[in-house]
């Protein structure tokens, strides 16, 4: 599972299977589904942040990738 807060709403962006929807939990606790382009599937929360979409919920770079010096810092939560 992937899960990341975003910076600036507060908002929870989370991926629990690899079907291309994100599902976000706002600060006030409105929940929502959306596709990784952002567009509203489901729930009472109607927008997101399109880049977060696309960042969780788009194709995943391979494991061996994080391995390369480039990304030496880049940090999954799992």
């Amino acid at each position: 599972m992937l899960k990341k807060l975003h910076p600036l709403s507060g908002a929870v962006y989370e991926v629990t299977e690899n079907n291309g929807l994100v599902h976000v939990t706002s600060r006030d606790g409105k929940t929502g589904v959306f596709t990784e382009d952002g567009y509203w599937v489901q729930g009472e929360l109607g927008q997101a942040d399109p880049h977060m979409c696309k960042w969780l919920g788009g194709r995943q770079l391979d494991e061996d990738v994080f391995l390369s010096s480039r990304f030496r810092d880049t940090k999954l939560d799992n």
